[in-house]
Protein backbone atom coordinates (compact mmCIF):
# COMPACT_ATOMS: atom_id res chain seq x y z
CA UNK A 1 0.00 0.00 0.00
CA UNK A 2 2.71 2.56 0.66
CA UNK A 3 4.21 1.59 -2.41
CA UNK A 4 0.89 3.46 -4.16
CA UNK A 5 0.95 6.31 -2.40
CA UNK A 6 2.76 8.48 -4.52
CA UNK A 7 -0.71 8.40 -6.90
CA UNK A 8 -2.57 9.57 -4.30
CA UNK A 9 0.16 12.70 -3.84
CA UNK A 10 -0.46 13.11 -7.19
CA UNK A 11 -3.88 14.08 -6.48
CA UNK A 12 -3.23 15.36 -3.75
CA UNK A 13 -0.93 17.97 -5.40
CA UNK A 14 -3.56 18.47 -8.26
CA UNK A 15 -6.08 19.56 -5.91
CA UNK A 16 -3.58 21.50 -3.23
CA UNK A 17 -3.83 24.68 -4.56
CA UNK A 18 -7.57 24.85 -3.88
CA UNK A 19 -7.14 23.31 -0.54
CA UNK A 20 -4.28 25.13 0.81
CA UNK A 21 -5.08 28.66 2.76
CA UNK A 22 -3.37 31.38 3.34
CA UNK A 23 -2.77 30.28 7.06
CA UNK A 24 -1.94 26.83 8.89
CA UNK A 25 -1.78 24.25 6.01
CA UNK A 26 -2.57 20.28 6.78
CA UNK A 27 -0.52 17.56 5.13
CA UNK A 28 -1.90 14.00 5.10
CA UNK A 29 0.68 11.43 5.63
CA UNK A 30 0.13 7.72 5.47
CA UNK A 31 0.80 5.02 8.56
CA UNK A 32 -2.13 6.01 10.92
CA UNK A 33 -3.82 9.00 9.39
CA UNK A 34 -1.88 11.74 10.83
CA UNK A 35 -1.41 14.77 9.06
CA UNK A 36 1.34 17.18 9.19
CA UNK A 37 0.44 20.89 10.22
CA UNK A 38 2.63 23.69 8.73
CA UNK A 39 2.14 27.69 9.63
CA UNK A 40 4.47 30.21 7.59
CA UNK A 41 7.40 31.52 9.31
CA UNK A 42 10.81 34.08 9.08
CA UNK A 43 13.58 32.31 8.10
CA UNK A 44 15.79 31.29 10.80
CA UNK A 45 18.04 34.30 12.17
CA UNK A 46 20.87 31.59 12.11
CA UNK A 47 21.62 31.20 8.67
CA UNK A 48 23.43 28.81 7.12
CA UNK A 49 25.83 30.61 5.39
CA UNK A 50 26.89 31.95 8.93
CA UNK A 51 27.01 28.69 10.28
CA UNK A 52 28.87 27.24 7.83
CA UNK A 53 31.80 29.24 8.16
CA UNK A 54 32.31 26.81 11.43
CA UNK A 55 32.46 23.75 9.51
CA UNK A 56 35.46 22.07 9.58
CA UNK A 57 34.66 20.60 5.76
CA UNK A 58 33.31 21.68 2.57
CA UNK A 59 29.55 21.84 2.39
CA UNK A 60 26.44 20.96 0.51
CA UNK A 61 22.64 22.13 0.92
CA UNK A 62 19.63 22.07 -0.93
CA UNK A 63 17.43 24.69 0.45
CA UNK A 64 17.07 27.98 -0.31
CA UNK A 65 15.28 30.76 1.68
CA UNK A 66 15.89 33.81 -0.56
CA UNK A 67 12.30 35.00 0.25
CA UNK A 68 13.03 35.42 3.80
CA UNK A 69 10.08 33.09 4.50
CA UNK A 70 9.99 29.41 5.78
CA UNK A 71 7.06 26.43 6.56
CA UNK A 72 7.41 24.98 10.66
CA UNK A 73 5.93 21.50 10.73
CA UNK A 74 4.45 19.49 13.21
CA UNK A 75 2.42 16.82 14.33
CA UNK A 76 4.59 13.90 13.38
CA UNK A 77 3.28 10.92 14.67
CA UNK A 78 5.66 8.28 17.29
CA UNK A 79 8.71 7.31 15.20
CA UNK A 80 8.49 9.46 12.53
CA UNK A 81 10.92 9.11 10.00
CA UNK A 82 12.03 11.74 7.64
CA UNK A 83 15.75 12.68 5.65
CA UNK A 84 17.41 14.38 3.09
CA UNK A 85 19.80 12.65 0.18
CA UNK A 86 22.84 13.64 -0.40
CA UNK A 87 24.46 13.66 -3.71
CA UNK A 88 27.88 15.40 -3.72
CA UNK A 89 29.75 15.86 -6.75
CA UNK A 90 32.63 13.46 -5.87
CA UNK A 91 33.08 10.65 -4.38
CA UNK A 92 33.99 12.06 -0.71
CA UNK A 93 33.70 11.13 3.08
CA UNK A 94 30.63 12.36 5.17
CA UNK A 95 32.02 14.09 8.00
CA UNK A 96 29.41 15.69 9.64
CA UNK A 97 25.59 16.86 8.78
CA UNK A 98 22.88 19.55 10.22
CA UNK A 99 19.27 20.12 10.55
CA UNK A 100 17.30 22.73 11.54
CA UNK A 101 14.39 22.33 14.60
CA UNK A 102 12.25 25.19 15.52
CA UNK A 103 11.26 23.50 18.78
CA UNK A 104 12.57 21.06 20.91
CA UNK A 105 11.49 17.77 23.07
CA UNK A 106 11.89 17.60 27.02
CA UNK A 107 14.75 14.93 28.17
CA UNK A 108 13.58 12.03 30.18
CA UNK A 109 10.30 11.93 28.85
CA UNK A 110 11.23 8.70 26.37
CA UNK A 111 11.52 11.48 23.42
CA UNK A 112 15.03 9.95 22.17
CA UNK A 113 14.72 8.87 18.74
CA UNK A 114 17.88 8.40 16.43
CA UNK A 115 19.77 9.55 13.47
CA UNK A 116 21.10 7.53 11.02
CA UNK A 117 22.67 7.13 7.59
CA UNK A 118 21.39 4.76 5.15
CA UNK A 119 22.92 3.85 1.28
CA UNK A 120 19.51 3.93 -0.90
CA UNK A 121 18.52 1.44 -3.36
CA UNK A 122 17.31 1.49 -6.68
CA UNK A 123 13.91 3.43 -5.65
CA UNK A 124 15.79 5.71 -3.22
CA UNK A 125 14.30 3.85 -0.35
CA UNK A 126 16.78 3.89 2.83
CA UNK A 127 18.58 0.54 2.88
CA UNK A 128 18.63 -1.35 6.00
CA UNK A 129 20.52 -1.64 8.35
CA UNK A 130 22.09 1.68 8.65
CA UNK A 131 25.41 2.35 8.12
CA UNK A 132 26.29 4.48 10.99
CA UNK A 133 23.25 5.27 13.95
CA UNK A 134 23.67 7.69 16.59
CA UNK A 135 21.09 7.96 19.86
CA UNK A 136 19.11 11.70 18.90
CA UNK A 137 17.16 14.07 20.88
CA UNK A 138 16.12 16.82 18.78
CA UNK A 139 17.12 20.58 19.95
CA UNK A 140 15.93 23.90 19.28
CA UNK A 141 18.36 25.38 16.50
CA UNK A 142 20.76 23.93 14.80
CA UNK A 143 21.16 19.73 15.52
CA UNK A 144 24.99 18.72 14.55
CA UNK A 145 26.07 15.16 13.65
CA UNK A 146 29.42 13.86 13.44
CA UNK A 147 30.20 10.96 11.31
CA UNK A 148 33.36 8.02 10.98
CA UNK A 149 33.22 8.49 7.24
CA UNK A 150 30.94 7.30 4.44
CA UNK A 151 32.27 7.11 1.26
CA UNK A 152 29.63 5.98 -1.09
CA UNK A 153 27.09 8.22 -2.89
CA UNK A 154 24.09 8.73 -2.90
CA UNK A 155 22.61 8.57 0.64
CA UNK A 156 20.22 9.70 2.93
CA UNK A 157 20.26 11.50 6.14
CA UNK A 158 17.34 9.72 7.85
CA UNK A 159 16.00 11.31 11.54
CA UNK A 160 13.63 8.90 13.17
CA UNK A 161 12.05 10.46 16.19
CA UNK A 162 10.96 8.92 19.33
CA UNK A 163 7.50 8.18 21.16
CA UNK A 164 5.32 10.67 23.11
CA UNK A 165 4.97 9.93 26.65
CA UNK A 166 0.88 10.25 26.16
CA UNK A 167 -0.19 7.60 23.41
CA UNK A 168 -1.46 9.17 20.42
CA UNK A 169 -0.36 12.37 21.33
CA UNK A 170 1.78 14.37 18.63
CA UNK A 171 5.95 14.48 19.43
CA UNK A 172 6.71 18.08 20.75
CA UNK A 173 8.99 18.89 18.15
CA UNK A 174 8.88 21.05 14.91
CA UNK A 175 11.20 20.81 11.70
CA UNK A 176 11.78 23.72 9.17
CA UNK A 177 11.75 23.32 5.55
CA UNK A 178 12.00 26.51 3.07
CA UNK A 179 9.13 27.96 1.56
CA UNK A 180 7.81 27.28 -2.13
CA UNK A 181 4.47 28.91 -1.87
CA UNK A 182 3.98 33.28 -1.70
CA UNK A 183 5.10 34.65 1.74
CA UNK A 184 3.19 36.88 3.51
CA UNK A 185 5.20 39.65 2.75
CA UNK A 186 7.09 38.35 -0.50
CA UNK A 187 6.25 36.33 -4.12
CA UNK A 188 6.71 32.62 -4.59
CA UNK A 189 9.97 31.35 -4.61
CA UNK A 190 9.09 28.46 -6.93
CA UNK A 191 10.27 29.57 -10.17
CA UNK A 192 11.89 32.86 -8.60
CA UNK A 193 15.00 31.93 -6.36
CA UNK A 194 15.18 28.17 -8.14
CA UNK A 195 13.16 26.41 -11.09
CA UNK A 196 9.85 24.87 -10.73
CA UNK A 197 11.98 21.72 -11.57
CA UNK A 198 14.31 21.76 -8.96
CA UNK A 199 15.21 18.06 -7.84
CA UNK A 200 13.70 17.20 -4.54
CA UNK A 201 16.29 15.89 -2.04
CA UNK A 202 13.85 15.99 1.54
CA UNK A 203 11.54 12.88 2.02
CA UNK A 204 8.92 11.38 4.50
CA UNK A 205 9.34 7.75 5.21
CA UNK A 206 6.17 7.23 7.32
CA UNK A 207 7.40 5.73 10.62
CA UNK A 208 9.21 3.19 11.76
CA UNK A 209 6.14 0.66 12.33
CA UNK A 210 4.28 1.84 8.56
CA UNK A 211 7.28 2.73 6.51
CA UNK A 212 6.97 4.41 3.26
CA UNK A 213 8.43 3.86 0.06
CA UNK A 214 9.03 6.19 -1.91
CA UNK A 215 8.84 8.93 0.84
CA UNK A 216 6.40 11.27 0.23
CA UNK A 217 7.84 15.18 -0.42
CA UNK A 218 7.62 18.19 1.77
CA UNK A 219 4.78 19.87 -0.86
CA UNK A 220 3.02 22.87 0.21
CA UNK A 221 0.94 23.46 -3.21
CA UNK A 222 3.18 24.95 -5.02
CA UNK A 223 6.48 22.70 -5.21
CA UNK A 224 8.41 20.49 -2.84
CA UNK A 225 10.05 22.70 0.42
CA UNK A 226 13.19 21.29 1.45
CA UNK A 227 14.40 20.67 4.82
CA UNK A 228 16.93 23.77 6.11
CA UNK A 229 20.01 21.05 6.39
CA UNK A 230 23.83 20.42 5.08
CA UNK A 231 26.05 18.19 5.21
CA UNK A 232 30.08 18.59 5.52
CA UNK A 233 32.62 16.57 3.04
CA UNK A 234 36.12 16.23 2.49
CA UNK A 235 37.67 17.13 -0.35
CA UNK A 236 34.75 19.16 -2.15
CA UNK A 237 36.27 22.72 -3.70
CA UNK A 238 32.54 24.89 -3.59
CA UNK A 239 29.07 24.13 -2.73
CA UNK A 240 26.53 22.64 -5.16
CA UNK A 241 24.29 26.02 -4.32
CA UNK A 242 24.21 27.89 -7.48
CA UNK A 243 26.32 31.52 -6.90
CA UNK A 244 23.48 33.40 -8.22
CA UNK A 245 21.22 32.55 -5.09
CA UNK A 246 23.38 34.96 -2.89
CA UNK A 247 22.66 37.83 -5.24
CA UNK A 248 18.75 37.02 -5.63
CA UNK A 249 18.04 37.19 -1.72
CA UNK A 250 19.58 39.98 -1.60
CA UNK A 251 16.46 41.68 -3.54
CA UNK A 252 14.27 40.29 -0.76
CA UNK A 253 16.25 41.87 2.29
Amino acid sequence: MSRAFPRILSLIRMLAPTLCGAGAVVLLVPGGGSALEKVPSRAPSARAEAWKSAMSSPWVSYHNTCTGWVWVWSGFEDQARFGVHYTPPNLTDLTESYLFFARSTPSGYGYTGSSSIHALDEENCPIEPAIETVPFLPEEGWNQFVWEGYCSVPFVHLVTLGSSSEPGEPIPVEVVTDRPAPGPTGPIACGTCYPTTRQTHSYLYGTVGSPLCPGATFFDGFCDAELIAMAGFEGIPVSVKSASWGSIRALYR
